[in-house]
């Protein structure tokens, strides 16, 4: 056992599979009221989190994002109209390509949080949309243009702002992780869930085309996270790679080729490579171990379904796994036996040898009274030291 470890020497070990002083407990905070936390955890950003969740005994990372931008040779025009007999009013807009237009179209229903716009990658948008951006092969040339660089100003504020944020981590005593962009991710929000899996199947071509010019774009953006020289971690998110979406042997076919790439680029820099996915994780444990990525987040045995046991069998000691319990339903609404039961299952489980960081998957929201959390708190500082 090793004491008196800061957060990010704790992280690290546990990535590294190694057992450190206890479990590391990590917060993903999700539209979450600052009243529903104590005083002593209460921040205005993440710097502020860091340093009050670090000095209450958690740990906690700091995050820099790679920037892009739509080129500047792309206009834009939106507006709305109001079909006959239709309940919502649609929004459009169209960019202007020097190769032709791409139109997105969504219904404006009660709850869409855009306003009177569209932004080009959102969850809100999939369910919404009557046309989505990239629909045929026609598209495809008018892809990169959404797909741009920054511009020489928001590079120059990534670059200070990377800079500010590794002065705060290694004041704190956290690591740094680098939020690349996202493959499977980018392609459903482009495309449509519905309308990328049947092309993965039926116009297997459009859907390799698609995946290589986001998969360019997330290259230039890890580019700049590696150039940076600041991160630990670099994330890549993987919501829709999950096999609710491709099965292995979808994966293997349009996925697993750039993420191995992107993995050996963070490796060869010496850093750590982070895979965001709460499916099934067991069915997917042959695509991850080809892909050779270092940390699965998002490990969850309620709603994602994981097996904890098989994953620690079959892959525990080259993947480090954060989760383990799960949030809105075994925290959110369990027992309080149901809840200690959770907590020790995940620590007996996946933290012998290293190799585990508890996490409430996938957040703590509004959901999930504070009072419930500090169940978790209570036996994790009891179950989870080495």
């Amino acid at each position: 056992m090793v004491a008196e470890l800061s957060s990010r020497e704790r992280l690290m070990m546990a990535i590294n599979h190694v057992e450190a002083d206890h479990v590391p407990f990590l917060f993903n905070m999700f539209d979450l009221p600052q009243e529903a936390l104590p005083a002593s955890l209460r921040y205005s950003d993440q710097v502020e989190r860091a340093e009050r969740f670090v000095a209450a005994g958690f740990d906690d990372t700091l995050s820099i994002s790679a920037p892009w931008g739509v080129s500047p040779e792309v206009k834009t025009r939106v507006w709305k109209e109001q079909p006959a007999g239709e309940p919502y009013p649609l929004i459009h807009k169209v960019y202007e390509t020097p190769k032709g237009d791409l139109m997105q179209v969504v219904k404006q229903t009660a709850d869409w949080p855009g306003g009177d716009d569209i932004g080009i990658f959102s969850d809100h948008n999939v369910p919404r949309s009557v046309r989505f951006l990239v629909e045929s092969a026609g598209d495809l040339e008018k892809l990169p243009y959404i797909l741009g660089a920054p511009s020489a100003d928001e590079m120059a504020w990534f670059r200070a702002n990377a800079r500010e944020t590794k002065a705060h981590a290694d004041r704190i005593g956290v690591a740094l992780q680098g939020h690349c962009r996202a493959l499977g991710d980018a392609a459903i929000w482009l495309c449509g869930a519905e309308n990328f899996m049947i092309a993965c199947h039926e116009r297997p071509e459009f859907a390799h085309e698609v995946l290589r010019a986001i998969h360019e774009w997330e290259l230039r953006g890890l580019d700049m996270l590696l150039d940076a020289g600041v991160c630990d971690i670099i994330v890549h998110r993987a919501w829709y790679e999950s096999p609710a979406f491709f099965s292995p042997a979808l994966h293997r076919k349009f996925l697993l080729d750039g993420i191995r790439e992107e993995a050996g680029l963070v490796h060869r820099a010496g850093l750590k490579y982070q895979y965001i996915q709460t499916i099934r994780p067991q069915n997917m444990v042959g695509e991850y171990l080809g892909a050779d990525i270092d940390i699965l987040w998002g490990v969850d045995p309620i709603q994602g379904e994981a097996d904890l046991a098989a994953l620690k069998r079959e892959c525990g000691d080259r993947i480090c796994f954060i989760g383990g319990v799960n949030s809105y339903v075994t925290v959110g609404q369990g027992s309080r036996e149901e809840v200690r039961a959770a907590v020790r299952e995940a620590i007996t489980t996946l933290a012998p040898g290293g190799g585990f960081a508890l996490l409430l998957v996938d957040a703590v929201d509004r959901s999930v009274p504070w009072s419930r959390v500090e169940w978790v708190v209570e036996d994790w500082r009891e179950m989870g030291r080495y």
